[in-house]
């Protein structure tokens, strides 16, 4: 199939997905250092990511059955921007967990919308994850250089609500 406006621009949104989710899981721990917890404290908060993150794939199983995918992507990008502010304003050990679960729904639900939205040809599957992965893989060390410029990692959390955001409200 051909790769058009539409289908680039819906690729793109899996893509920031990708970004979001790559770089809150990596460089969480660094943004939690910078701002002043203790490497004991950040790993801790860590596990709670990843721990959330796995109630997140979980809970998508029961979620699937009363609501669209469109509206749980959408839901995880909406809740995703508001833990970050909540990161911002200054909790960012709880907001780091609460990602977790908020990022641990984006990427299935946006999965399956898109390929619905996509068409069913295999290539599309593909094109998903490759945009998906691409995001994964050059979101952190581009958010690093920019972010490295304002003044410390710890900003990655209003990057990334910002960009959550972004994708909701697109």
């Amino acid at each position: 199939p051909r790769l058009t406006r539409a289908r680039l621009g819906n690729l793109s949104l899996n893509m920031v997905s990708g970004v979001i989710e790559a770089s809150v899981s990596g460089l969480g721990v660094t943004a939690l250092i910078a701002l002043d917890r203790s490497e004991a404290s950040a790993a801790t908060l860590a596990s709670g990511f990843f721990a959330a993150y796995t109630v997140g794939r979980l809970v998508l199983y029961w979620l699937t059955r009363r609501f669209a995918p469109v509206h749980i992507f959408l839901a995880g990008a909406i809740l995703s921007a508001l833990a970050c502010g909540v990161a911002v304003l200054g909790a960012p050990g709880l907001a780091h967990v609460a990602l977790g679960a908020t990022i641990g729904i984006m990427f299935p639900a946006y999965y399956v919308w898109a390929t619905s939205r996509l068409g069913g040809d295999p290539r599309m599957g593909a094109a998903i994850l490759i945009f998906g992965m691409g995001g994964g893989a050059l979101g952190p060390p581009v958010l690093t250089a920019v972010l490295g410029g304002f003044g410390g990692i710890g900003q990655l959390y209003a990057v990334a609500g910002l960009v959550a955001l972004a994708l909701a409200v697109g």
